[in-house]
């Protein structure tokens, strides 16, 4: 045996069956280096690499059937000769690949494998190490009050976070959500689709203040990191900073130069002034009138501790133009106001993502400068990525110049971001409405119901999708749940008046109607809706006159109806109508 054996083995080295296995081996093993070290960091899936693994062992085979069945010559492809004792006859030259050249091929494969390994995340983080939520913060102190304190203290771990491209960051609305509920990590994990959740508490003494922090991995509840920082109250800025750097090291995160100048960036040095802060942005995402108004007192306060405040001076901003979408603020007073302070807070820091949203926004809804809006939210996306109100500010502008795919795209980002935050799914609803896809927004605006049947948007929304599919009884029944739950809010008041006038009710249309004039002599209704109602029962020069009184105020919710998918609500293709608009740059 031991001859044929050797016979056998002599055989394979005549037909190189060995130096195409070695140099097969070698590339195989590069490339499975790379699948296994880069496909992570490209979010390709796994699938792909397994089926790319699969055919190289297959091509094994075959690659060596190959190499004792023929051989490679000048002359081509030719079947494989049995060794035999040389002879006087010349041999063919074949195509050979040296020792040298095998040793070098080796020595790239080993030097790739090596540093995939040592590039490659570690197990922990290679599951999840891109999507976290920051909870919020429990507050230990005995003074109630605090709470606004601890709810910043989150707030601005998440700012910090959300600046790392790298790592999908709930939102705020999502990750508060659970506040003050008994529910376990798995489950927020879960609902927040994360595979890291951060909790922590804050105890506040005098100038002594105590932050606990532990990051917690969903799949099987252990501590990746659990720190108690005990300082004065000054050093709550180096808190905040600490906690950020541990979360991304511990996730394996890569931070380009930029991000990590961003997450260490102190926006104040005085405590009083971020206090301030903290209580205006409490009070403000209260979205109510009373809150609009205790917000703009703590920022202007603010910017008397530290006139270079720049996150107050946005905050302002944010208000202002605020107050005007839901606090009936004529816009003619609302936008100039806003503007100056988001530039003001841009000269200070044009790093500022929060503000260019903010330029976004008035340029959207006040200027009708597209161009500028779209400039300013990309930039606000830049700097960044993970603000879900922004993404959703987007998703606004494309529907408006009707990129309808791209706004439901944007939208959707938001929601993946901010999945519990009943105001961005109503308006995800709202998106694929304007988009002509009603099925989509009646599912997605029943589901937005479910999460809570007192949001007055959610069926203002569904009563639209309703409407645009003809459905008038439904739409009438989601329209007066609407007026109902937001008190009277003007736009749900003229969905609601033009719902009845379809339906054939025009004594409520009109009693609605005269509601409306009655409440516009001493607040402000946006004149877009005194149109609407004019324009459904067909008085088109009364709804002309409004469309000219829309355009010099600049009412905010004009833009909407020159792409209404309803075409009996849609601003006419008529002469006069696009003089107008184009006059004010609205064509």
């Amino acid at each position: 045996m031991a001859p044929r054996l050797a016979t056998f083995i002599s055989e394979l080295k005549h037909r190189r069956v060995f130096r195409v296995a070695a140099v097969y081996a070698c590339v195989s093993f590069i490339i499975i280096q790379i699948i296994d070290g880069a496909f992570d960091y490209l979010r390709i899936p796994e699938w792909i690499g397994t089926t790319i693994i699969v055919l190289l062992a297959l091509g094994f085979f075959i690659a060596v059937g190959m190499a004792w069945a023929f051989d490679l010559t000048e002359e081509g492809l030719v079947r494989a000769k049995p060794k035999r004792e040389p002879t006087a006859t010349k041999a063919p030259h074949h195509i050979v690949i040296g020792n040298k050249t095998l040793a070098v091929i080796a020595a790239v494969a080993v030097v790739v494998a090596v540093w995939s390994w040592w590039e490659r995340p570690s197990p922990e983080a290679a599951l999840g190490e891109r999507s976290i939520a920051v909870l919020p913060f429990i507050n230990m102190s005995a003074d109630p009050e605090q709470e606004y304190f601890c709810d910043g203290m989150s707030e601005e771990i998440i700012n910090k976070l959300s600046q790392i491209e790298d790592l999908r960051v709930i939102a705020r609305t999502s990750s508060f959500f659970f506040k003050g509920k008994d529910v376990d990590i798995p489950d927020i994990g879960k609902k927040l689709a994360v595979e890291w959740v951060l909790e922590g508490s804050v105890r506040k003494a005098g100038n002594r203040v105590r932050v606990t922090a532990q990051l917690v991995k969903v799949s099987d509840q252990t501590h990746i990191f659990s720190n108690n920082y005990d300082r004065d109250l000054e050093d709550i800025f180096a808190i905040q900073d600490e906690i950020s750097l541990a979360i991304v090291e511990a996730l394996k995160v890569k931070l380009l130069k930029t991000e990590k100048t961003a997450i260490v960036k102190r926006h104040t040095e005085d405590l009083e002034a971020y206090n301030l802060y903290l209580k205006g942005n409490y009070y403000w995402l209260l979205h109510t009138i009373e809150g609009f108004d205790k917000a703009i007192e703590c920022f202007e306060q603010a910017l008397q501790k530290d006139l270079n405040y720049a996150l107050a001076y946005t905050g302002l901003a944010s208000v202002y133009w605020a107050r005007s979408y839901w606090g009936n603020v004529p816009p003619n007073e609302a936008y100039p106001r806003a503007k100056e302070y988001a530039k003001k807070a841009l000269e200070i820091d044009k790093t500022l993502a929060e503000a260019h949203a903010s330029l976004g926004i008035i340029n959207m809804n006040y200027d009708w400068n597209w161009k500028a809006a779209e400039r300013e939210f990309k930039q606000a996306l830049q700097l960044n990525p993970n603000s879900a109100l922004t993404h959703l500010y987007y998703s606004f502008l494309l529907t408006l110049t009707e990129r309808y795919e791209e706004a439901i795209s944007e939208a959707k980002r938001a929601q993946e971001l901010d999945p519990l935050s009943i105001f961005i799914n109503a308006q995800l609803g709202l998106t694929f409405s304007w988009a002509g896809r009603y099925d989509e927004a009646i599912e997605v605006s029943r589901m937005t119901i479910t999460m809570n049947p007192n949001y007055f948007l959610s069926h203002l929304f569904l009563g639209k999708a309703y409407l645009q599919k003809s459905m008038i009884e439904e739409a009438i029944a989601e329209f007066e749940k609407a007026v109902e739950l937001s008190g009277g809010t003007p736009v749900a008041v003229a969905y609601l008046a033009t719902a009845y006038y379809e339906f054939g009710k025009k004594a409520k249309t009109e009693e609605l109607f005269d509601s409306l004039k009655q409440r516009s002599r001493d607040e402000y209704v946006p004149p877009i809706f005194f149109y609407l109602i004019h324009r459904v029962q067909g008085d088109q020069d009364q709804a002309f006159e409004w469309i000219e009184r829309a355009c010099n105020e600049h009412d905010s919710f004009l833009p909407w109806f020159r792409v209404h998918p309803i075409e009996s609500y849609r601003i006419p293709d008529e002469p006069r109508y696009k003089a107008l608009l184009e006059q004010y740059g609205l064509e």
